[in-house]
């Protein structure tokens, strides 16, 4: 074999250099379309920019109204769960909808019963907010930015007559501990005598199922789990005098808080399983505690759901090996026009995960090379707008977003390549509109 030649080197540096410029002018040539149809259609004439700063004042949301006229369920989803932006546009969106639409509750993405402390703090005061924010399971609501919320929600409580308060609930039933406690608080209070019985039915609940050492041990147990769950709930069906009657709302939380720890098993079970059964479970769940809540606080009642973007898509989504339902496919299937979705979008920028050391801090990431819709959208050099294609009723403008482009969307976990939190999403598909951000920051971690 010779030996490769000064120009064979050469011609292959030649080559190489022009197949990446060939790829930079295609990223460029896409990029530009969009921004060239998105300036011809006047699409900064069509989009309601708006405020990630926190403040009483929603005069620049008020174009949102019109678009969640009739509507019983809102979801507003993060494309990240660590960015302070998502966590304060919720809370202005709370605000518009509570004042001006009359709705009664947001929906968070945290365990049902580990919320519950909380809600009675927003009802009554009663409790130290810091102390129930850091009993929360999950580090994304320990934030000052969600304290802002909750605050917000008890000061306008304490003007409020009592059918008129706003609550604070969770949908997500990921264990059994939180729940498992706040029924064994209710019995407590309501039916002492039945206290050590629950307490030796509800043992391996209260510890969150730590006394199973392995996958096979908890399999084999879990026939026995199930059965101590069923006869707690029989026992409340035929007890329901001490806690106020079937039609009380302390009945309907102890039965609840039973049913989330039912529900932490199917979803371990599904996991068990496989990644999809497990994640369109827990899914299902969350639709059904929606569901749930909206019942429970009355007939037409409204309400403000947040999730992580990966959960409020209204298609059937391919995350693992199949189609799978998710808490908005179900939602769309239970509330049809009744149910309105916003996205969320970021050009680049921070946000707080768990990376592989397990231990939650900051990231940041830069304009990724392929997001050329987050790119042109940057471009219209507003810092935070909402747009809804019906609304805008553009044609052009439609057909170019209309399609799959690479989209930031980071999780509770990061192992610091953005790689793999780039995926293809079609808003138009996927959400009634959405919100994008050109730069988010992490959120602030309360002490």
């Amino acid at each position: 074999m010779k030996t490769p030649t000064l120009r064979f080197f050469t011609t292959l540096l030649i080559t190489l250099t022009l197949f990446a410029c060939d790829k930079n002018n295609t990223s460029l040539s896409k990029e530009n379309e969009i921004k060239q149809v998105l300036e011809s259609n006047n699409f900064k004439n069509l989009i309601y920019p708006i405020s990630a700063t926190p403040g009483d004042n929603t005069d620049d949301m008020q174009n949102i109204l019109p678009l969640v006229e009739g509507k019983e369920v809102v979801a507003f989803c993060e494309a990240t769960h660590g960015s302070a932006e998502f966590q304060t546009i919720s809370h202005r969106l709370l605000q518009l909808l509570v004042t001006q639409k009359g709705f009664k509750s947001l929906i968070i993405e945290e365990n049902f019963s580990a919320v519950a402390p909380l809600n009675e703090f927003i009802i009554s005061g009663q409790g130290n907010v810091n102390e129930l924010q850091l009993n929360l399971r999950s580090s994304i609501f320990k934030t000052q930015e969600f304290k802002n919320s909750i605050t917000w929600m008890r000061a306008y409580n304490a003007t409020q007559t009592e059918a008129n308060k706003i609550h604070l609930f969770g949908m997500d039933a990921q264990n059994t501990g939180y729940s498992a406690k706040a029924a064994q608080s209710i019995i407590n209070q309501s039916d002492p005598a039945y206290l050590t019985t629950f307490n030796t039915l509800a043992s391996s609940f209260l510890t969150d199922l730590t006394d199973f050492t392995s996958d096979k041990e908890f399999i084999a147990a879990l026939p026995d789990l199930k059965n101590k769950v069923v006869q707690i709930k029989n026992y409340l069906e035929e007890n329901a005098t001490p806690y106020g009657g079937k039609s009380s709302k302390n009945y309907a939380l102890v039965v609840k808080h039973i049913h989330i720890i039912e529900q932490a098993l199917n979803q371990f079970t599904g996991f068990l399983n496989s990644p999809d059964d497990g994640f369109e479970k827990r899914d299902e769940n969350m639709a059904e505690n929606v569901d749930w809540i909206k019942t429970y606080l009355g007939e037409n009642s409204k309400v403000l759901v947040w999730a992580h973007n990966g959960h409020v898509n209204k298609q059937l989504k391919t995350y693992f090996n199949k189609p799978i339902k998710v808490l908005s496919t179900n939602l769309k299937d239970k509330y049809g026009d009744a149910f309105y979705t916003i996205g969320t979008k970021f050009n680049e920028g921070s946000f707080s995960a768990v990376g592989e050391d397990m231990l939650s801090k900051p990231y940041s990431v830069k304009p990724y090379k392929t997001a050329y819709l987050a790119k042109a959208l940057s471009a219209q050099n507003e810092a935070v707008f909402l747009f809804d294609y019906k609304a805008a009723n553009n044609e052009a403008i439609t057909k170019i977003i209309n399609k799959e482009y690479d989209t930031y969307l980071v999780g509770a976990t990061y192992r610091g390549d953005e790689r793999e939190v780039i995926v293809p999403i079609n808003y138009i598909l996927e959400y009634d509109s959405f919100i994008f951000i050109n730069r988010v920051t992490a959120y602030t971690p309360i002490q």
